[in-house]
């Protein structure tokens, strides 16, 4: 595969999985707000939020733990050894996520802050990549 075939198939596994998150974290924002009812998200959305950000989160305690993963989360965790948080803060904030997610209650804010930071880092991945493959 080219170089722009393999830019390409990558940012659209990026943007497959954005589009995932991001829909995820709505939903459990909305959750947390007890607003789930006015967004319109019926049951089957919370679970396959939790679902999807559970499986994000797992990934990224893989990656933090062992420094190995998907080029994604590597990246992710070099941003996120090269930030002020300690790797250990990121684990256990991460962990404690996991925890409430399995026992069925709504994240805390500080917990959705450090879901969506370590989604952000991935947004922002999507668009440096973006940005590496269009024509000047």
């Amino acid at each position: 595969m080219s170089s722009l075939g393999y830019f390409a198939s990558r940012l659209d596994r990026q943007q497959t999985r954005l589009e995932r998150l991001s829909e995820a974290l709505l939903v459990l924002r909305a959750w947390a707000l007890g607003e789930l009812t006015n967004l319109g998200a019926t049951e089957k959305e919370l679970q396959t939020a939790q679902s999807v950000a559970s499986e994000f989160i797992n990934e990224l305690l893989g990656a933090l733990k062992s420094g190995e993963g998907d080029e994604d989360m590597k990246n992710i965790v070099t941003k996120i050894r090269d930030g002020r948080s300690p790797d250990t803060d990121w684990m256990q904030d991460l962990e404690e996520t996991q925890r409430i997610l399995g026992s069925g209650r709504p994240l805390t804010e500080p917990l959705m802050e450090r879901l969506r930071e370590a989604v952000g880092m991935l947004r922002q991945q999507f668009a440096e990549g973006s940005n590496r493959i269009r024509p000047r």
